[in-house]
């Protein structure tokens, strides 16, 4: 499900956004390159059946020397316009609210990271899916009487 998600996301905002990247990957590359998004999965966790996922989305951006206002503006409008509409659904949802962190390359001085923590839950498509074979094995069982 999770692979899933991201290939949705990674088509939507490639299409809308010609010049940008998405990638999901283990670790952030040393090479990073601006107009870039990468979505790293640093934890999982189960918790009585319920699935947790945290991510780490790194958002990178090329600006001016001191546009660091105007790119906070940018990442914001990436949270609320593409990651709340386009990445959450209803059994894919973030749970903790978004931490974000700030930071410029020390070799560019004009890239702009931000880091974006955040935890999303995906236990109602796990309880959908039991659910799901539950019935299959009732209907397997079950044996109409003439």
């Amino acid at each position: 499900m999770i692979r899933k998600r991201l290939e949705y996301f990674k088509r939507y905002f490639e299409e809308n956004n010609p010049r940008w990247r998405v990638f999901y990957k283990e670790d952030l590359p040393e090479n990073i390159s601006p107009k870039t998004i990468y979505f790293v999965i640093t934890g999982e966790e189960y918790i009585k059946k319920q699935k947790f996922i945290d991510f780490s989305i790194f958002y990178i951006s090329s600006r001016e020397k001191d546009g660091l206002l105007e790119f906070r503006e940018e990442v914001q409008k990436f949270i609320k316009k593409d990651l709340f509409n386009e990445f959450e659904t209803s059994n894919f949802f973030q749970t903790t609210g978004y931490k974000i962190k700030y930071s410029i390359d020390d070799e560019r001085e004009t890239i702009r990271i931000a880091e974006i923590q955040c935890t999303y839950d995906c236990t109602r498509e796990i309880l959908d899916e039991e659910k799901f074979l539950n019935i299959e094995r009732l209907n397997d069982k079950y044996i109409l009487n003439e």
